[in-house]
């Protein structure tokens, strides 16, 4: 998973059309709690890329030794450098493994990413409800407790999804308001998902397809290596026999191929791709639901009734709040499924 961001926040581009009081608190939360959120998001980004290293590096030298084994046991491979290139990538595994079981890549990873988009939910909560200064920094100081992923979810269990007030009537500027969170904040999630969704299901495919074609390419190889057998007359000579030398290769294919497909079965598992697919394609949805909701009643409130008019206040800030309930079941959705996945797969 890589950062979602959370919109544009107080860019000039953007801030520089609104009116001077919600320009204003935009920059006053851009200079609260941006800050804290860039650090944690670059710290997560790096950690992101060493999982995946580490997870790729673990799979790829695991896989090579294994298939270094089948090929010297069926003597296609012979001398010195097969079983010393096996020992590399052995001791390359054990290395993989120690280093990133010490450095705690995969907790760093996950930890530093709820910290980025916990802030990133708080930004928006706050420019949806106003919270007050003396809240926001607790709010803050809460996030940056957390420092494991038992903290995370004891965390999560006391205190549920983010302070959530009542929808308040007379909520000034709510147009304004609902105009920059459509911009900055559902379109960007719904351009975020939609990419994600579409390399998911890339990688998902891949990931499945080939596995399942080494077996039966491995099967294949097996039939073939009993033919060969068969049509081999006897007292032929096993190590001057084209047709033999033709069947110890089938028996490396056929041992070797199932071997290289459980290593992406590893790697397909480690990523969980096919159950992020589904829940991007569930999210998507969901988020474009919501746009389409808030956009209507903004239509509704903000385009064709006076603005004195407050009845549809409410309704309006009740959707950005279900928008970003959504956002924080999500987040959590996939803190769950990562944190149950060993990081070596």
């Amino acid at each position: 998973m890589t950062a979602k961001g959370g919109g544009a926040w107080a860019d000039p581009d953007v801030t520089g059309e609104l009116p001077t009081v919600l320009r204003e608190r935009l920059k006053s939360l851009d200079t609260q709690i941006k800050p804290h959120s860039a650090v944690e998001d670059v710290k997560a980004l790096r950690f992101q890329r060493l999982h995946r290293l580490y997870t790729a590096a673990a799979i790829f030298f695991g896989t090579m030794a294994v298939v270094l084994v089948i090929a010297q046991v069926s003597e296609i491979l012979s001398g010195i450098w097969p079983l010393y290139t096996e020992l590399a990538a052995v001791i390359c595994v054990l290395i993989i493994i120690l280093a990133g079981k010490i450095s705690g890549v995969h907790e760093k990873w996950l930890v530093s990413r709820h910290k980025a988009e916990r802030l990133n939910m708080l930004f928006y909560r706050c420019l949806i409800d106003s919270l007050p200064n003396k809240q926001i920094e607790s709010e803050i100081n809460a996030i940056h407790s957390v420092d494991k992923i038992g903290d995370i979810w004891e965390w999560i269990q006391q205190r549920g999804i983010m302070w959530n007030p009542p929808a308040d009537p007379t909520a000034k500027g709510v147009c304004t308001i609902v105009t920059y969170y459509l911009r900055t904040r559902l379109t960007d999630q719904i351009g975020y998902f939609s990419q994600r969704k579409v390399e998911i299901e890339r990688s998902d495919k891949w990931t499945r397809l080939f596995p399942a074609a080494f077996f039966f390419f491995s099967l294949g190889a097996a039939i073939l290596h009993i033919l060969i057998d068969l049509t081999m007359t006897e007292g032929t000579d096993p190590h001057l026999s084209s047709g033999a030398r033709i069947g110890v290769i089938l028996v490396v294919c056929a041992a070797a191929l199932p071997a290289i497909g459980a290593g992406m079965r590893t790697f397909r598992g480690a990523n969980e791709f096919a159950r992020n697919r589904v829940r991007y394609r569930l999210i998507l949805d969901q988020l474009k639901t919501r746009d389409a909701s808030i956009r209507s009643l903004r239509k509704e409130h903000c385009m064709t009734r006076e603005r004195d008019d407050t009845s549809v206040v409410p309704a309006l800030i009740e959707e950005m709040h279900a928008s970003e309930e959504i956002l924080e079941y999500e987040h959590q959705e996939w803190l769950r499924l990562m944190t149950d996945t060993e990081w070596f797969g």
